[in-house]
């Protein structure tokens, strides 16, 4: 009781000190008098532009086009038009905002040639996307942040220029050059853009911003850990398992209906069958066990008869769950994460290599990485979870033997043996659940969340399967409740 006064104590802290520094936050904005507007793209999916008009915005600057530098091919969702930017650029106007088109920027060298033609590159495909500024409409912008892709200062100014002077050229305007305070540092001397009139638009969040970000994140984060130990203690099933569901499940529509929208009906409703059939396989698994026939000798203690009984041990082909999906994806972040340690200008040989092959997840050598680390930590688990010599000695304690098999270490050993194989096929099974998003990225350049695939499918089925078992739990108590009275 004591513990969860203090829990809900430090929650109203973290509350109170979140309304203070946003209160804070909000009266030197309204000193300042701010416009509001927001930037979107594909990512954000369907948009309620209705309420976003409704609210205190003013502008909204749309994604038109990205790049990807020399990797960059004729792919649509990956470096061409953003498939959402006429839907979000027309209902944006409709709703009554100003409304302007952006590139994500992925500048590209080494030398200032290849830097020349992959600006122009870009600049050319933000044109075709865009075709005109049109009346009322913002300046287009340029998005410029980090990864520049083995520029150093001065490649990287001539990388900008080159892509400003083609949009300015092609659309009769000045573009406005986008980017954060630690991306515009690397560019170093930056005159040349102020002294021929080309906008400048540095994004720099303050201390009480920075403050207000950190402190709603902790709340919020604490309030879900309180809200779900609320459902698990009154409601059915783990509370915190049903809300990742729930998160999960949500953007199954968005992510669907952006495969129709980038790709057409076809391959919308071939990914829908291919999603219910890996469902029922995953189902099918998870339900699936080994059970180990175990029989107890009687006993007589006093005047009774013990024992006698048959059961089994459910040796089930997943024992792991979603525990080494999770593991292996962490071990491989890690490279990714140091590469963002070094130098970006002039990355080492190393932090170039981790880029090309550890980074995107498409590569075969980054997926056979993964697969590997699947397996082991597969094995690795059951390991720890499930130890053969424990449950022979407990079975030997209390009169249980398997049939045809003599108690104690010659149990011990079948038991291992059958869980080795068992445990191979619930290993080659996670991998193959999670290399489908990878796939998909690799086959049809789908984004990173596939919906079919990886940890959300393996935690929607789990989690949907515990509610349902505790459910019919629930249901049979009641049932009986009138035979016991």
């Amino acid at each position: 009781m004591r513990t969860r006064q203090t829990a809900i104590g430090a929650l109203a802290a973290l509350i109170a000190a979140s309304l203070f520094v946003a209160m804070t936050a909000s009266a030197q904005a309204a000193k300042r008098k701010p416009i509001k507007g927001i930037d979107v793209s594909r990512f954000q999916g369907h948009i309620g532009w209705n309420q976003v008009g409704k609210s205190k915005i003013r502008f909204a600057y749309v994604a038109a086009s990205r790049g990807y530098g020399r990797d960059c091919t004729v792919v649509a969702d990956e470096c061409g038009r953003d498939p959402f930017f006429d839907r979000n650029y027309h209902k944006a106007k409709e709703a009554g905002l100003r409304v302007g088109a952006y590139h994500r920027a992925f500048a590209a060298g080494p030398d200032r040639r290849d830097a020349k033609l992959d600006a122009r590159r870009e600049a050319n495909r933000f044109i075709a996307v865009v075709g005109k500024v049109r009346r009322n409409d913002l300046r287009p912008a340029l998005d410029v942040e980090y990864p520049f892709r083995r520029l150093d200062e001065a490649t990287l100014r001539i990388w900008i220029r080159t892509w400003a002077n083609r949009v300015e050229k092609k659309l009769n305007v000045k573009p406005i050059i986008y980017t954060n305070a630690s991306s515009w540092g690397a560019t170093g001397d930056t005159t040349w853009f102020a002294n021929n009139g080309y906008p400048l638009w540095v994004a720099n969040f303050d201390v009480p911003h920075v403050m207000l970000i950190v402190l709603t994140l902790t709340t919020g984060t604490a309030l879900l850990m309180w809200l779900g130990e609320v459902v698990t203690q009154r409601g059915i099933g783990n509370g915190m398992s049903l809300l990742i569901f729930t998160s999960i499940a949500a953007g199954f529509p968005t992510s669907l209906w952006q495969i129709k929208i980038e790709r057409g009906y076809g391959l919308f409703f071939f990914v829908v069958g291919i999603g219910l059939v890996i469902v029922a396989f995953v189902v099918f698994v998870e339900q699936a066990q080994r059970r180990i026939p175990v029989q107890y000798a009687k006993r007589m203690i006093g005047r009774r008869m013990y024992g006698g009984s048959s059961t089994y041990i459910p040796l089930k082909v997943n024992q792991a769950g979603v525990i080494p999906v999770i593991f292996a994806s962490s071990l491989l972040y890690l490279p990714a994460l140091a590469v963002n340690l070094t130098d970006r200008n002039n990355p080492p040989a190393w932090a170039t290599w981790v880029q090309t092959y550890l980074v995107k997840g498409d590569h075969p050598l980054y997926m056979l990485l993964y697969f590997g680390l699947i397996v082991f930590f597969t094995y690795f688990y059951v390991a720890i979870t499930f130890n053969p010599t424990e449950v022979s000695d407990n079975m030997k304690k209390y009169g249980g033997f398997i049939p045809g098999i003599r108690a104690g270490r010659p149990t011990a050993e079948y038991l291992d043996y059958v869980l080795s194989r068992i445990t191979a096929v619930g290993a080659l099974y996670l991998g193959m659940i999670a290399l489908i998003p990878l796939i998909a990225l690799s086959l049809f350049n789908a984004n990173s969340n596939f919906p079919f695939g990886g940890t959300a499918i393996l935690i929607i089925v789990g989690v949907g399967l515990e509610t349902v078992k505790q459910i019919e739990s629930q249901l049979q108590q009641r049932n009986y409740e009138g035979f016991l009275r």
